[in-house]
């Protein structure tokens, strides 16, 4: 319902959650990827990552570990960092479009990856797929 009146008002990107277990924006399996130069980055005081923890096993951000298999410290939602950064530094058409698109879902890899298996597992199920090679983005539809 937010992205349609997104997507009305011409503001922001419109997003639709488009599989489970994400937040209101997007998907698990759409979340985004932070690598370590943007990890540094939002890690500092002040910034968008300080004080934030996983939503699941609330481990704070600070203590996340680099995944050597992605390269990756976390998952987040884009639209949380964006509307973080346009309602602070945004011009007034910035920020009436960012305005409800806070979001704090942050989760570490090792969530993630649960999360990302829980929804492999539901798709499974709902499609009686018996094959342990199956790709949750196809079945998606």
């Amino acid at each position: 319902m937010i992205a349609k009146e997104a997507l009305e008002r011409g503001g922001g990107r419109a997003c639709v959650a488009t599989h489970g277990n994400g937040c209101r924006h997007y998907g698990i399996l759409d979340l985004s990827a932070m690598n370590s130069k943007n990890y540094m980055f939002y890690s500092k005081p002040g910034f968008w990552l300080d004080g934030k923890t996983c939503m699941v096993c609330k481990i704070d951000t600070k203590d996340m570990a680099l995944d050597k298999v992605t390269k990756c410290y976390l998952r987040y939602c884009e639209m949380g960092l964006k509307g973080s950064k346009y309602n602070a530094d945004g011009n007034q058409d910035d920020m009436k479009s960012y305005l409800d698109h806070n979001c704090s879902m942050v989760l570490c890899v090792k969530c993630w990856n649960s999360k990302v298996l829980e929804h492999e597992q539901e798709i499974k199920a709902k499609f009686g797929v018996v094959s342990n090679r199956v790709s949750a983005r196809k079945k998606i539809g």
